[in-house]
């Protein structure tokens, strides 16, 4: 049969509704040269790096199965929050949908991590 959508994961900032798509491998969120990038002093060069794993084609049901995600805080000035618990320094957490993401303590920024049908546009 034909096979099923192909799956992302998506960083979605719910200030702006923004969508950043994470590719396998590592993207950085930081205010400098990041690909997520977050134009606030109080964010750190390099905040954190998110890793997406390779997709492997676990299909459950009609939807593949999310690929692991993890992210790591770069010993950060604000700290990076998962569902409002601190990320530890050079630690990864595996995240899921729905996990909610705060950079900065000062100045929050807010993210929801998304597993969605990529879209391409």
């Amino acid at each position: 049969g034909p096979l099923p959508p192909g799956m992302s994961w998506v960083l979605r900032s719910t200030d702006t509704g923004e969508r950043f798509v994470l590719p396998p491998g590592e993207a950085a969120i930081g205010r400098r040269d990041c690909y997520v990038l977050i134009v606030e002093a109080t964010v750190s060069r390099v905040h954190a790096l998110v890793h997406v794993a390779q997709p492997v084609v676990v299909v459950v049901g009609s939807k593949p199965a999310p690929v692991k995600i993890t992210i790591v805080d770069k010993s950060s000035f604000q700290h990076t929050f998962v569902n409002d618990e601190l990320v530890s320094k050079d630690t990864p957490r595996e995240v899921g949908h729905g996990d909610a993401l705060t950079i900065g303590r000062e100045v929050e920024r807010h993210f929801v991590f998304e597993w969605e049908p990529t879209v391409f546009c």
